[in-house]
């Protein structure tokens, strides 16, 4: 289920449509997501802050269980 809601979302965005798809408070939730990502407030998401961010969560599926 999580891939298809990442799938639609990504179509949404491709389609320049996400923003007329979420509240307010999902976009900034999304927002606040994506800047603690992005470290170096580049903009962009490198590879190595996507591999730090999953190896960081994958850490705390670990430690609580999942």
């Amino acid at each position: 289920m999580e891939y298809a809601e990442s799938k639609a979302l990504l179509i949404l965005d491709q389609r320049n449509a996400l923003s007329s798809a979420l509240t307010k408070d999902e976009i900034e939730d999304a927002d606040r997501v994506f800047r603690s990502i992005d470290r170096d407030g580049g903009g962009s998401i490198s590879e190595s802050e996507a591999r730090d961010f999953f190896a960081e969560r994958a850490k705390r599926d670990v430690e609580n269980g999942g």
